[in-house]
């Protein structure tokens, strides 16, 4: 039994018809009504800082950010800061989803146990905070 025109392979010269919807109507990029999609993650953004001795490098913080970059992160690297208020302004700006503290010398706790109260006081308590001891 032979294969109806429009059923034929692309191969065999004549050209495949367009998939259809139901009742032949074409699809299209919009999901049919009453379906719902799901929207598309944007990517997470963390921002990189170097927190404590100001003697120390910042090499490893910006080693972190550009090893967070190339996993499809979205970084902001910040330098030194020193005030918990000034790194959770800045989350705010950049709308971050993650603190990135990268802790050079004493005073952290003192300086974590701030930045929760300055990110709690400014909205963002969602906010994952991960440090990074660097030496």
């Amino acid at each position: 039994m032979a294969l109806p025109s429009n059923m034929l392979p692309a191969s065999a010269g004549r050209a495949v018809p367009p998939p259809s919807g139901r009742r032949g109507a074409p699809l299209s990029d919009t999901p049919p009504v009453g379906c719902s999609t799901r929207p598309r993650l944007r990517a997470r953004r963390s921002i990189v800082v170097q927190v404590g001795d100001a003697r120390a490098s910042d090499r490893d913080a910006r080693a972190l950010a550009c090893s967070l970059s190339e996993l499809g992160i979205d970084v902001r690297y910040l330098g030194v800061l020193e005030s918990a208020a000034s790194i959770a302004e800045s989350a705010v700006d950049v709308h971050a989803d993650a603190v990135e503290i990268c802790l050079a010398g004493g005073r952290g706790v003192a300086l974590l146990r701030q930045l929760l109260r300055e990110l709690d006081r400014v909205g963002l308590r969602h906010v994952s905070i991960v440090v990074h001891r660097v030496d």
